[in-house]
């Protein structure tokens, strides 16, 4: 079968199946406006947080905490795993029905680009689809930002927090780059689940945005989990072997090494709008 192409009109074109994006979606769908949401990802309707945010990083910890020392590691989190995303999907499938279902609403699954301030093309599973309308919602969200560490973005071995979460096998040792509240959170998931887990932060202490008295009780009971955690250390190589990666680190004036069956990149998040190509179609955003 052939690929189409054809066009749509819209009163508001979406850009990002978010919380922002569903909501105005709906309520001007509900206004009578003709509304179009385009989302990038089939995994995504929802966005975020039912997706790889809230629900499945909570619904991890409750999982995490529930092992017993009977459990074999592997088993109980390959077991969590599997149920964390039947309860994803049934919160996806719920966010699409909700707002396909509606006479008003369209919902696209494809990549979005501007070709002019309000025209979009879009490259979707059956062909591509330009929708003009007046008003167009940028709710793209956020991705992970993975520093350019040598050999770190190329490694096999490197991992965002959404990857993490959706392989079955535990890391048996966790090298987790980053002391934020992300890199901490999955420290403490992954070290209940049996993980032998190593965070390295570049700052004199874990948790920069927080009060150092709160920091400080945090970074106890993480230790008190068995988290290893080794603050002023600044990542400056990954190097893959065979099983493993090694993770090359500075601490204390020496060059220190990690062994790590992943390596959690948890720098921090940055907005998703790269590929919208925003500047070359003269798209000013308010």
């Amino acid at each position: 079968m052939g690929t189409t192409n054809r066009s749509l009109h819209a009163d508001v074109l979406v850009i990002g199946f978010g919380k922002g994006g569903k909501t105005v979606a709906a309520t001007m769908g509900r206004l009578g406006k003709r509304v179009v949401l385009v989302e990038r990802s089939a995994r995504m309707y929802g966005g975020t947080c039912p997706n790889v945010g809230c629900v499945p990083t909570k619904a991890l910890v409750h999982h995490s905490r529930k092992r017993r020392p009977e459990d074999v590691p592997q088993e109980w989190y390959e077991r969590s795993v599997g149920e964390v995303q039947a309860l994803t999907k049934l919160f996806r499938g719920g966010n699409y029905d909700g707002l396909n279902s509606m006479d008003t609403v369209t919902v696209i699954t494809g990549t979005a680009a501007f070709t002019d301030p309000h025209t979009v093309s879009v490259d979707s599973g059956d062909g591509r689809v330009t929708i003009t309308a007046e008003t167009i919602l940028i709710n793209t969200g956020s991705q992970p930002i993975v520093l350019d560490i040598p050999g770190l973005r190329t490694s096999q071995y490197t991992v965002t927090s959404t990857e993490l979460i959706d392989t079955t096998i535990l890391p048996g040792r966790l090298a987790i780059i980053g002391g934020g509240y992300l890199g901490l959170e999955f420290a403490s998931i992954y070290g209940q689940f049996g993980s032998q887990v190593t965070v390295l932060e570049a700052a004199p202490k874990i948790f920069g945005l927080v009060d150092d008295d709160v920091a400080a009780v945090a970074e106890g009971i993480l230790v008190d989990e068995g988290i290893e955690i080794i603050t002023g250390a600044s990542t400056t190589e990954t190097r893959d072997g065979e099983t493993s990666a090694t993770v090359v680190y500075e601490a204390d004036g020496r060059q220190h090494r990690l062994e790590a069956d992943a390596v959690l990149a948890a720098t921090g998040r940055a907005p998703a709008t790269r590929d919208l190509n925003l500047e070359a179609a003269g798209v000013r955003t308010t």
